[in-house]
């Protein structure tokens, strides 16, 4: 527990320090009015059950502000400030824990995107298991959120109960002992409990996991489900998922809730107890001021012991997401926040010396090659040899155990280069949704008209829509069923062509056209293009290619 608490505090002082100072302060504001709230009621219920004793009390008589003529108005001005007093704690207290929410938030989104830095720049991010990262995104940085809430409310109740037991302590030294018995109860059950609820966080996470595959699955891959007729399973595979993970959050829930239902039960049949069985009519009128005093205490304790006892288990039940945020963390340890260089021309070669490669540590890939500029080339063989490794090697995606790779004798192995000089066409692009000229601006806001039209010929994107006019004007939806394979690919290999890059890299990228198709778009991207293309495809067209890189 104290490596988490430290650790959504430095978060919390990393991603939003001045925001959070901010709220420390308000919050230590709030804790204190909302003591003087809850002391203000002692004078209040004096003055109603012994107004000799307490008109008398010298500390009354020596500290009491205001002048007043008779009892009523003494009760008048003692309820005004009673109202005031507490008025002004609960407006505070609400205004903090609005602004704790928005620091929590705002410090979630933070962490969100610097993750995605993280991912951006990592060299080994595609090496890694990218089910923890869609996890995490999808269950558990909402629990990272969940706890940024708890630990900031944490501490404001934490500020508030420590003034609250250091006030009593001097106003009141035996009620002080029983808070102490409260806070000892309240420390055992959490640490009998800490262990179960731990396990039960784990066990939901596991089961969320499973099902956001499914989610994923259902989502992405909806005509698979349709055309194999396993949606019908997947729905029910996924309504059981949800239902374990709902059944174990209760239990979660109840270990929570229950030791103050419970700390009230045993209250309430003590003060029975001592009513029924201890006091007589005398020494209750004598001591009715301290029994209704205590009474107050007690009842005010336990909820503020509680709501500590209660943020600290929604900690410990948010494990899961303070173990996926370190795993992340580790997985994406390679990344660099800054970029040590640009490298935005291609003048001469890329060369490959005895790079070796592998994930897991499994089959391992070894390659040594040279492209030159204005090379067109053809990377092919079986299935599982390497060929998207290769690019992904060649691209800086992933970084490789061993060997170099230069780019015009530039080792970009292990540096955290800027490279702009690679297009990279995949074989299962994604449409977002709008037209097709928002598809086209995703990485680059200023296209001219007449790199436009040079992209709408290059690509054949008349295949897609009826006229150039439509590419502004026709929207499609995301990942639109409404297009087919080819023309999804048409539209990725235009997305890539109209930034120019210079060196080309079609990844199986037009594996879903016709022979046909296929190699009107290679010669018109080979007429059109100034630079390096690179094609892995299992079916060549014959005299395209000055260079042919078979991989086994």
């Amino acid at each position: 527990m104290p490596n988490h608490l430290k650790f959504y505090f430095s978060k919390l002082l990393i991603f939003n320090k001045k925001n959070f100072i901010i709220y420390c302060l308000i919050s230590a504001v709030a804790a204190i009015i909302q003591t003087f709230g809850l002391i203000s009621i002692f004078p209040l219920v004096a003055v109603f059950l012994t107004p000799e004793n307490f008109l008398q009390n010298e500390y009354f008589i020596k500290y009491y502000p205001f002048s007043y003529t008779t009892e009523k108005e003494l009760m008048f001005q003692l309820s005004i400030s009673f109202l005031v007093i507490n008025l002004m704690a609960l407006s505070i207290s609400m205004s903090s824990q609005v602004f704790g929410k928005f620091v929590a938030e705002n410090t979630t989104i933070k962490v969100k995107t610097e993750i995605f830095k993280k991912i951006f720049s990592s060299s080994n991010f595609l090496s890694t298991k990218r089910s923890e990262l869609l996890n995490f995104f999808n269950f558990e940085l909402g629990k990272i959120s969940e706890s940024l809430i708890n630990f900031i409310d944490m501490f404001q109740n934490a500020v508030t109960l420590l003034i609250f037991v250091f006030t009593m302590f001097f106003i009141m030294p035996k009620a002080f002992i029983f808070l102490a018995v409260v806070a000892i109860l309240y420390s055992v059950v959490f640490f009998l409990t800490r262990s179960k609820i731990q396990r039960i966080s784990m066990q939901v996470s596991e089961l969320s996991k499973k099902a956001n595959q499914i989610s994923l699955f259902l989502n992405f891959g909806l005509k698979d489900a349709i055309v194999l007729k396993t949606g019908q399973k997947m729905i029910s595979s996924l309504k059981k998922l949800s239902e374990l993970a709902v059944n174990a959050e209760i239990k979660a829930f109840i270990f929570i809730i229950f030791p103050r239902f419970f700390f009230e039960i045993i209250l309430y049949t003590i003060i029975v107890i001592v009513l029924l069985f201890y006091l007589d009519a005398n020494t209750l009128n004598s001591t009715i001021p301290k029994i209704t005093v205590i009474g107050i205490l007690v009842y005010k304790s336990i909820p503020i012991f509680f709501n500590f006892y209660r943020l600290l288990n929604i900690l410990n039940k948010n494990i899961s997401a303070f173990n996926a945020f370190q795993k992340i963390s580790r997985l994406l340890k390679n990344s660099h926040s800054r970029l040590s260089k640009r490298i935005d021309y291609f003048r001469k070669s890329i060369i490959f010396k005895d790079v070796k490669f592998s994930y897991d540590n499994t089959k391992e890939f070894k390659f040594n090659l040279e492209i030159k500029k204005n090379d067109r080339v053809l990377i092919y063989g079986k299935s599982g040899v390497g060929k998207s490794t290769l690019l992904n090697l060649m691209t800086g995606v992933i970084a490789p155990k061993t060997g170099k790779i230069l780019i015009d004798q530039s080792n970009i192995v292990k540096k955290n280069y800027n490279i702009n000089i690679f297009g990279y066409v995949t074989q299962q692009p994604i449409i977002f949704p709008g037209t097709i000229y928002d598809n086209l601006r995703l990485s680059n806001k200023k296209i001219s008209k007449k790199d436009l039209l040079d992209c709408y010929e290059v690509c054949n994107l008349s295949n897609v829509v009826n006229s150039f006019d439509e590419i502004f004007k026709k929207r499609f939806e995301f990942d639109s069923p409404e297009l087919s394979g080819g023309q999804k690919q048409r539209v990725n290999i235009a997305r890539i062509y109209i930034n120019k890059p210079k060196i080309l890299i079609l990844d199986e990228a037009t594996s879903a056209l016709d022979k046909n198709s296929e190699k009107v778009i290679l010669y018109n991207l080979k007429k059109a293009h100034k630079g390096v293309i690179i094609v892995v495809s299992h079916r060549p067209i014959k005299k395209f290619f000055n260079k042919k890189i078979f991989l086994k």
